[in-house]
């Protein structure tokens, strides 16, 4: 999980330490009515959902669960599919999206040979 503050050596605000516990309690939530309920909490305290398709990938708001192969050079390391949205409070990171970054088997073998 990511999330950064305005100061450095600062941790994250109190606000997004509070959005984060609501956030992964929408991934356990057991009725629709609890996620409906903490939906519109975070929404109301100003959090806001993102996703990342077509995106530069970015770690910082992104991580990547999966590679999806891709023949264009011009996609390469882009965000192919956001599989789970990403919620932020304000600049803070409450949670980075899951996403699928579009990888080159070029790329790939030259990252190998820098290793």
């Amino acid at each position: 999980m990511h999330a950064s503050s305005g100061a450095a050596g600062d941790g994250p605000s109190g606000g997004a330490v509070l959005a984060r516990s609501l956030v992964d309690l929408l991934d356990v939530a057991p009725t629709d009515a609890m996620r409906y309920r903490l939906e519109r909490a975070l929404a109301d305290a100003g959090v806001t959902t993102f996703t990342a398709d077509g995106q530069l990938f970015d770690p910082v708001r992104h991580d990547a669960v999966d590679v999806e192969w891709t023949d264009d050079p011009r996609r390469e390391r882009q965000v192919a599919r956001t599989v789970r949205s990403g919620y932020a409070l304000g600049p803070d990171v409450v949670r980075a999206a899951d996403v699928l970054v579009y990888r080159t088997q070029a790329a790939t073998a030259d990252d190998r040979g820098r290793r």
